[in-house]
């Protein structure tokens, strides 16, 4: 099953997980928050290059698989924001 462009849900005798969809790397519970167990990129907005600028203290977060590195996901945030969840109830 596809939970994004990025992650697919595969279900296992242990009970479905959650794996990258480039690699296949299983990484997470399929009913826990996937993000908390991905590799975590933070940087201020303000420092990415182009001419857009975004307000003090905005954070993009960069999601990615801990097996091969792929971008799983970015979000946008102040710092001590809860990640945002991506979540199927099976």
């Amino acid at each position: 099953m596809r939970l994004s462009n990025t992650l697919n849900i595969e279900k296992h005798a242990g009970g479905a997980r959650i794996v990258c969809s480039a690699c296949n790397k299983d990484f997470a519970a399929a009913d826990s928050s996937w993000k908390q167990a991905a590799a975590l990129i933070e940087q201020p907005a303000n420092d990415l290059p182009g001419p857009y600028r975004t307000g003090q203290g905005l954070l993009l977060r960069q999601f990615s698989c801990p097996g091969c590195g792929a971008l799983l996901d970015t979000e946008l945030a102040l710092p001590g924001d809860p990640y945002l969840e991506d979540r199927i109830f099976l």
